[in-house]
């Protein structure tokens, strides 16, 4: 992938670098999709502790979004490969407009990038300061800032959109990533909000488990927190490649080849698998949940079942009716036995 006009993506030309990419979008965004989706119904459940993981599951919903950015995006790519237009040129405008896979390739980060930078300030409140946490951050507080980021985003694709409709450069395909929909501003603080706030969390993490870490492992928490920790900062490493790479790009600093650029767009879709499997090992709660629902379809599917088996045994052990002829002086009357055994009548 090169630079037309400084700003301006150029894609390989090879139809198969496209088909591969776009494959392989679709296929990692139904992973992403399954696993948030399983978290979500999960955590929902536990309806207990609904309130308290109602940033959480704000934030799974966040990444659906992200997971439907990657269908879209695999799904759009191949059919305009199949309808022949995928190297046509086309404006910055027209991405944003016809290409809707750039606008949830923007959502799909920002919306999750937002929620994290709550969750950043929810945990350093309810570490270092309890009593405000406690008189605050109620379930109506997170409520107002879950709708706080839906504002956010709204606000951040208008200006997304009133920067593409000023763009005046062109893409010489109709690949359209996410920054080839905006103006190269617009891509830069893109890039820049969703990289800092991973790497945000990442730094809160770390100073909340330097200064609390006897009460972390005296609850049995330090198997997840790490996990979470480690997953945080994978979360910056691979947001980190893509980010790195459009904004050398934009700049004219260097240049990169499309396969590997899309082969690192799709790594952070499979943190969602990742989050998922680190839920299941370190999250007791998450855990008896899924073995509950898990066991309960077994046995729901045994009993099934067994009644399947004990009507069949029930219905073999009733005798079959079987018609007996005879003929006596000629005529012949016929009549209904309930024996198993056929013979002659008298």
């Amino acid at each position: 992938m090169v630079l037309k006009d400084g700003r301006s993506y150029v894609f390989s030309d090879d139809p198969v670098n496209t088909q591969f990419l776009a494959i392989m979008y679709f296929c990692v965004g139904c992973i992403a999709l399954f696993c948030n989706l399983l978290n979500v119904c999960i955590f929902i459940s536990l309806q207990r502790h609904t309130k308290k993981y109602k940033l959480f599951i704000a934030l799974e919903i966040g990444e659906i979004v992200n997971g439907i950015a990657y269908i879209s995006t695999g799904a759009g790519r191949y059919g305009t490969l199949l309808s022949g237009v995928i190297f046509d040129s086309i404006t910055t405008f027209g991405c944003f407009i016809y290409r809707p896979w750039c606008v949830f390739l923007l959502m799909g980060t920002q919306i999750p990038a937002a929620l994290i930078m709550i969750s950043v300030v929810e945990r350093l409140t309810a570490v270092f300061q309890p009593a405000t946490y406690q008189k605050v951050w109620d379930d109506a507080f997170k409520t107002k800032a879950i709708l706080g980021v839906c504002l956010f985003e709204l606000i951040s694709l208008l200006l997304a959109a009133g920067s593409s409709y000023n763009e005046t450069l062109e893409n010489s395909t109709s690949h359209c990533p996410a920054t080839a929909c905006v103006s190269p501003l617009y891509g830069n603080f893109h890039f820049f909000f969703t990289v800092l706030t991973f790497s945000i969390s990442f730094i809160s993490l770390a100073i909340v488990f330097i200064s609390k870490r006897k009460m972390i492992c005296s609850k049995g928490g330090h198997g997840y927190f790490l996990s979470t920790m480690m997953l945080t900062g994978l979360c910056v490493i691979v947001m980190g490649f893509p980010a790195v790479a459009s904004l050398a790009n934009a700049w004219n600093i260097s240049q990169t080849e499309d396969v590997f650029f899309g082969v690192s767009v799709c790594m952070p879709g499979l943190i969602s698998l990742a989050t998922t499997l680190a839920n299941g090992l370190f999250h007791k709660e998450y855990r008896k949940k899924l073995i509950k629902v898990y066991s309960s379809r077994i046995r729901r599917k045994v009993r099934l079942n067994m009644d399947e088996g004990s009507f069949k045994d029930k219905a073999t052990a009733i005798p079959t009716p079987r018609i007996v002829s005879a003929q006596r002086k000629g005529t012949t009357t016929t009549s209904v036995s309930p024996s198993t055994q056929v013979g002659p009548i008298g």
